[in-house]
């Protein structure tokens, strides 16, 4: 069994459990989904606020409609597609298609030494100068998979794609991130 795998189970077990009146398995789909899933929502808002709300409309869906999830995915990714359903919708109410930065999206790195700190600083905002300049399908399976950690299956999911399609937008975004990080002076296996 895989890390997926056992993903897919615990969440399917807390879902289960919360089913059945266990309010524990609820919060640890809370624990278990909700930092990431903020940060995957906050990608697209660019605003803290929104996005902590729209991840709690995101986890009301799923309480208010109780049995609206069928197991025929991963619950992971039944989030991953609400969270994205909330955000597109908040997006297209407010008229403005505006996405964050990935470097406000995510953590910055912690070294401990100042010049290392640095160092990862300036490859990091290349990356994601980088990553802005690229078209929105391939910022988004390149969030969804490498930052998200979310396989092509389940990527194919949220966006509401084939897995073929998937599967090109990546290459495409990858090789789309090279070009433009060699237009900018670094090599894309240093970062």
């Amino acid at each position: 069994m895989n890390g997926t795998d056992i993903e897919y189970d615990r969440g399917i077990l807390n879902y289960r459990r919360y089913l059945q009146g266990d309010d524990e398995g609820l919060a640890e789909i809370i624990r278990d989904y909700g930092d990431r899933l903020l940060r995957y929502i906050l990608g697209f808002v660019g605003d803290p606020d929104v996005a902590e709300d729209l991840l709690a409309e995101t986890f009301l869906k799923l309480i208010v409609r109780r049995r609206a999830f069928r197991e025929e995915s991963s619950l992971k990714t039944y989030l991953y597609a609400i969270g994205r359903n909330e955000a597109l919708g908040w997006l297209r109410r407010q008229r403005r298609a505006r996405e964050v930065s990935l470097e406000q999206a995510l953590p910055l790195a912690s070294h401990d030494r100042p010049e290392l700190r640095a160092y990862a600083d300036d490859r990091r905002r290349c990356l994601y100068a980088a990553m802005e300049t690229l078209h929105e399908d391939y910022r988004e399976i390149l969030r969804l998979v490498y930052f998200e950690e979310l396989s092509c299956d389940e990527a194919a999911a949220v966006m509401r794609k084939s897995r073929k399609q998937t599967e090109n937008l990546l290459y495409r975004g990858k090789k789309s991130l090279r070009c433009a990080l060699e237009k900018e002076g670094f090599s894309y296996e240093d970062l």
